[in-house]
Protein backbone atom coordinates (compact mmCIF):
# COMPACT_ATOMS: atom_id res chain seq x y z
CA UNK A 1 0.00 0.00 0.00
CA UNK A 2 1.55 3.09 -1.17
CA UNK A 3 0.76 6.60 0.81
CA UNK A 4 2.05 10.08 0.43
CA UNK A 5 2.56 11.94 3.98
CA UNK A 6 4.19 15.68 3.85
CA UNK A 7 7.75 15.08 5.12
CA UNK A 8 8.98 18.37 6.87
CA UNK A 9 12.66 19.27 7.56
CA UNK A 10 11.70 20.03 11.13
CA UNK A 11 8.76 18.37 13.54
CA UNK A 12 8.96 21.93 15.30
CA UNK A 13 7.63 23.76 12.18
CA UNK A 14 4.63 21.40 11.82
CA UNK A 15 3.87 21.73 15.65
CA UNK A 16 4.02 26.19 14.72
CA UNK A 17 1.66 25.24 11.65
CA UNK A 18 -1.03 23.66 13.68
CA UNK A 19 -0.95 26.11 16.51
CA UNK A 20 -1.02 28.92 13.60
CA UNK A 21 -4.39 26.84 12.11
CA UNK A 22 -5.86 26.66 15.37
CA UNK A 23 -5.29 30.30 15.98
CA UNK A 24 -6.70 31.50 11.81
CA UNK A 25 -9.27 28.53 12.25
CA UNK A 26 -10.84 29.00 15.85
CA UNK A 27 -9.55 32.00 17.63
CA UNK A 28 -9.51 34.37 14.82
CA UNK A 29 -13.62 33.71 14.51
CA UNK A 30 -14.76 33.13 18.11
CA UNK A 31 -13.08 36.71 18.99
CA UNK A 32 -15.24 38.38 15.87
CA UNK A 33 -18.55 37.01 17.11
CA UNK A 34 -17.65 37.81 20.55
CA UNK A 35 -16.97 41.41 19.55
CA UNK A 36 -20.47 41.02 17.18
CA UNK A 37 -22.15 40.05 20.23
CA UNK A 38 -20.99 41.96 23.19
CA UNK A 39 -21.81 45.08 20.41
CA UNK A 40 -25.56 43.75 19.86
CA UNK A 41 -25.99 43.09 23.65
CA UNK A 42 -25.09 46.50 24.64
CA UNK A 43 -26.91 48.03 21.94
CA UNK A 44 -29.76 46.56 22.95
CA UNK A 45 -29.79 46.94 26.94
CA UNK A 46 -28.54 50.39 26.18
CA UNK A 47 -32.02 50.52 24.17
CA UNK A 48 -34.44 48.60 26.63
CA UNK A 49 -32.69 51.07 29.77
CA UNK A 50 -33.59 54.19 27.78
CA UNK A 51 -37.10 53.12 26.91
CA UNK A 52 -37.63 51.81 30.39
CA UNK A 53 -36.32 55.44 31.36
CA UNK A 54 -38.90 57.18 29.25
CA UNK A 55 -42.26 55.29 30.68
CA UNK A 56 -40.95 55.90 33.83
CA UNK A 57 -43.43 58.66 35.54
CA UNK A 58 -40.99 59.79 38.17
CA UNK A 59 -38.24 60.72 35.58
CA UNK A 60 -40.89 62.83 33.44
CA UNK A 61 -40.73 66.40 34.05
Amino acid sequence: MLQCLPVYPDAAWWKFYNVYLVIIQYFVPMIILDTAYTMIAVKIWTMSKSRVDETNPANQK
